[in-house]
Formats: structure tokens, C-alpha cells, sequence
């Protein structure tokens, strides 16, 4: 009991950073809830620094000027954005919205939600938006496939203990592996970036649970993981993801 109250001391110290008063919360998928009489919004734990935060806020003020949904991020009562509570930790708070997550079994569904996906990616297309990690080289397509190569052949080597899985890995790997070195080769034939694919900015992390279908209009929410990048590298983790839920 003790610990439920100090996290609701701490919570309620946050949310006094950014004005707010008499809030009803609740927990939602890896969001605190919160409803301001009208209007909704979410907490989020944030472990980014304040350069990703800036720009997060500028990109969902950039998509909500053209008409997009998302959980844009808002600012403290003085400006910051972030807020930090009382053990350190960081936070943002975000504009939220009722609704449905895509339906992996709705044909129509998967097909709003790619289209979503598409009508974002052309906004931000060439867009004076970029980021990148500080410190962090920027990985290329090619760079990004000849690290996993890299890593399937240190999987493929660490295997010694012989049961029927490893047995089933050890029969499929040549053939799935070729077909990642034609894959890499390909790339580094291409002799420019059109080849790969449209650079821009990326989600990072578009899934199911990313998209909310409300009554009257779409958002797109969790954009934690946006940065600079080919954009068809969103649709490709969208299709796995549901290619997965039919055991792909």
C-alpha cells in the first residue's frame, strides 16, 4: 500500500509540471491515461535524450499543421518536454485517443492502416526533419543486412548440441542464407539511393498497436522510435508482424 501511494505521490508531482489538476488515470498499453475533463492524454516514460524529444515534439506539430493524428508530444507549463519526477525518471505527455487498434483478421483493417502509413511517409518525404543519434554512425540498407549476415553466421557457427531443432536449422540455413547474400550483394550493386528505397522520415515501429481507428479519423501513436531512414522499412515490420499472427 505505501508503494502504491508514493507512485501516486510521484505521478501527481509530474503531472503538476504540465498544469494539470483533479486527474482521472488509468493504465493503458505502456501509457499512463489521463483524463482532463474533455480532453485525454498519456504519460510515457521517456529514456531518449532531449534532442529525440525536440524533435518529436517539432514532427507531430509538423503532421498535425497537415491534418495527421498522433500523440504529439506537449510541453511542461514551462516549456520543457520532458518532465522529471521525483526518482529521476523522465517522462512526456502526449495527446491520446479513443478508438481501435488494426485487427489483424480485417482484411479491411490492414489496408487502412498501410494506407495511413503511406499518406505519412509521403508528408515527411524528403522532409526537413532528420535525426540521428549522437555518437552513432548512420547505418545504410546495406550496412543494416551485412550486420544481420554478420550475425547469422556467428548463429550458424555457435551451433553444437544436436537436437531436432538444430538439426532442422542446420538443413534450411544454406538456402535462406544465400538468398541473404544475393540480398546483400544486390544492394551493393545499387548505384543510388532510389534503388533501395525513399529516404525520409520512418516510424520505427509500426504495428497493429500503433494505429487507432476512432469514429471519426485515424492517429498514429508511439513514434519514440522515428528517426531518419528508408521508408519501406515501416511496411516491411508491418507485414511481419502480421504475417506472424497467421504462423508465417
Amino acid at each position: 500500500m505505501k508503494g502504491c501511494f508514493c507512485m501516486y505521490y510521484q505521478i501527481e508531482q509530474v503531472l503538476e509540471q504540465y498544469g494539470l489538476e483533479n486527474v482521472q488515470t488509468y493504465k493503458g498499453r505502456g501509457v499512463l491515461i489521463c483524463e482532463c475533463g474533455s480532453e485525454l492524454l498519456a504519460l510515457k516514460e521517456f529514456r531518449g535524450s532531449q534532442e529525440k524529444a525536440e524533435f518529436l515534439y517539432l514532427l507531430g506539430e509538423y503532421l498535425k499543421e497537415q491534418g495527421m493524428e498522433t500523440d504529439g508530444l506537449r510541453k511542461t507549463a514551462e516549456g520543457n518536454y520532458t518532465a522529471e519526477g521525483p526518482d529521476g525518471v523522465c517522462y512526456t505527455m502526449h495527446r491520446w485517443f479513443k478508438g481501435k487498434e488494426c485487427d489483424v483478421k480485417n482484411r479491411m483493417d490492414i489496408m487502412m492502416a498501410v494506407s495511413h502509413l503511406a499518406k505519412f511517409h509521403t508528408l515527411v518525404s524528403g522532409s526537413r526533419f532528420h535525426f540521428q543519434n549522437k555518437g552513432r554512425k548512420k547505418e545504410t540498407v546495406l550496412s543494416e543486412y551485412s550486420r544481420h549476415n554478420k550475425e547469422l553466421r556467428k548463429i550458424r557457427n555457435s551451433v553444437i548440441r544436436l537436437d531436432d531443432f538444430e538439426r532442422l536449422f542446420l538443413k534450411c540455413f544454406p538456402d535462406f542464407f544465400e538468398q541473404c547474400l544475393k540480398v546483400e550483394e544486390a544492394l551493393g550493386m545499387a548505384k543510388d539511393q532510389a534503388a533501395v528505397g525513399r529516404e525520409g522520415i520512418c516510424h520505427g515501429d509500426f504495428n497493429q498497436h500503433n494505429i487507432i481507428f476512432g469514429r471519426t479519423d485515424t492517429a498514429m501513436i508511439h513514434f519514440e522510435k522515428a528517426k531518419s531512414g528508408v521508408q519501406i522499412s515501416d511496411f516491411s515490420n508491418f507485414m511481419r508482424k502480421i504475417m506472424e499472427k497467421y504462423n508465417w
